[in-house]
């Protein structure tokens, strides 16, 4: 397992340029995190264009709702889906 100089461990790394350029994720709950949260922000925007309702209440609720429920659902099941 390849160290980088911050002494973080890169897991799954061969390369050592990997590690140094923080490519590979040490933190799997973060990384599930934000890819969760970016996942429910592309669906959404890709929704709104769609979407006949544009009342800002209930954007505010439905769109914040989906996109909590997505990013806690990819906080859950990503980490153990995957090996990064």
């Amino acid at each position: 397992m390849p160290l980088h100089d911050g002494g973080a461990v890169c897991a799954r790394c061969d390369w050592p340029w990997l590690a140094d350029a923080a490519w590979c994720a040490t933190d799997h709950g973060g990384t599930a995190l934000a890819a969760g949260l970016a996942a429910a922000a592309w669906g959404a925007f890709v929704f709104v264009f769609k979407c006949p309702y544009d009342d800002p209440f209930f954007v505010a609720v439905w769109y914040s709702l989906s996109c909590g429920v997505v990013t806690l659902f990819a906080r859950l099941t990503l980490p153990r889906l995957t090996r990064w």
